[in-house]
């Protein structure tokens, strides 16, 4: 090595740990410990549930509707789709739940439709309404205790009313025998998609060069997980990342 070019990595090397001294290590440590008790003070002073309560209200009433997040709430959060599969005790829970005639049931997610239909499928749980991409597909729950005076029930409050033109969804045909179909209703108005085109290849370099980080695919959103990456360099590429996606915004 010259020695120019010497005199120069130890320049830089020298500014480096001027600058990043353990002194200012020690004092974004301490920082840090104070916004995490500042967190914890701030978590202390919400009101805990009242589960009496809300077990009366709960056996009192004659029609409920139930809206029940997949993902980090019934089951934890999963980079990949196979490890987020629904334990048997969730699937015996869900089923209690719809089996009262009371309940109308829906689980959201932002999982695949695919997904969805194989862990919770019609097959074992017929009375189960599933959103599957964050609201982009629908599979309507059967709705038996429809209210006499306006025709409308709970969980046609939850996803809009057919009259209603700002709806995402259609509205399912009904049989008379109120049987509700497979099939997952799409959106009513079109989406424009054509910016997977230029996002895909940037998300599937960062997570080539992210080791632990994946990325799903699917019919309306790009997902990339980076929870299983190391943690520092996770967040340097999702600030890059970031960096990239809103300068092809513009």
């Amino acid at each position: 090595m010259k020695v120019t070019e010497r005199r120069l990595r130890h320049h830089a090397l020298g500014r480096y740990v001027n600058t990043y001294t353990a002194s200012l290590w020690g004092r974004r440590l301490v920082r840090e410990l104070r916004l995490a008790r500042e967190r914890t003070a701030a978590h202390a002073t919400l009101l805990p549930l009242d589960v009496a309560q809300l077990r009366s209200f709960y056996e009192r009433s004659r029609r409920r509707l139930l809206v029940l997040e997949y993902d980090g709430a019934l089951a934890p959060h999963a980079s990949l789709p196979r490890l987020a599969q629904p334990s048997p005790t969730l699937v015996s829970a869900l089923r209690a739940l719809c089996a009262d005639s009371r309940n109308t049931v829906y689980v959201l997610s932002g999982r695949r439709r695919d997904d969805l239909d194989e862990w919770l499928s019609r097959d074992q749980l017929p009375r189960l309404g599933l959103v599957a991409e964050a609201g982009y597909w629908v599979r309507r729950a059967p709705s038996p205790l429809a209210q006499k005076d306006s025709g409308t029930s709970l969980a046609t409050s939850l996803l809009g009313h057919p009259s209603d033109t700002s709806l995402d969804v259609e509205t399912p045909e009904k049989d008379d025998d109120d049987e509700v179909s497979s099939d997952w209703e799409p959106p009513r108005r079109a989406v424009d998609l054509t910016w997977r085109d230029e996002v895909a290849p940037i998300l599937e370099s960062f997570t080539r060069r992210t080791p632990g980080s994946a990325l799903e695919t699917t019919d309306a959103r790009l997902c990339w997980y980076f929870r299983d990456a190391d943690p520092d360099f996770g967040i340097q590429q999702v600030l890059i990342a970031a960096s990239r996606l809103v300068s092809i915004s513009r």
